[in-house]
């Protein structure tokens, strides 16, 4: 498993000496997913240039307070403002940020996630 810190679900840290089953894998992914999501929707690495992840610190206490998937809404609404040409679908990339930036692993869901992308 390839560790990125910033970009893991808040449950994977090697150094804790935590394994994931394959299910844990899947729902790690699809964390990753969602902040994968956001990058590709704004253009930039999610982290980059922006004051609240100035550091792997303050990006792993956005994760285990469970304020990423707000942080993230929030850093597209703002971008979605800044662009006068935007056609961001802010409600439907909120809701597949629901399904996969869930703090609580059991609470991701790759199904929803796939409807969002299918519809």
């Amino acid at each position: 498993m390839a560790w990125s810190p910033p970009w893991n679900a808040p449950e994977v840290d090697p150094t804790m000496g935590h394994s994931l089953d394959f299910d844990g894998i899947k729902r790690a992914d699809i964390y990753s997913f969602g902040l994968v999501v956001v990058s590709i929707v704004i253009g930039r690495d999610v982290f980059k240039h922006h004051s609240e992840f100035e550091d792997e610190a303050a990006i792993a206490r956005c994760k285990s307070d469970g304020s990423m998937f707000n942080k993230m809404v929030k850093l597209v609404e703002e971008e979605d403002k800044q662009r006068s040409d935007s056609d961001f679908d802010l409600v439907t990339l909120r809701f597949l940020l629901g399904a996969s930036l869930q703090q609580e692993p059991q609470s991701r869901n790759l199904g929803e996630c796939i409807t969002v992308l299918n519809e």
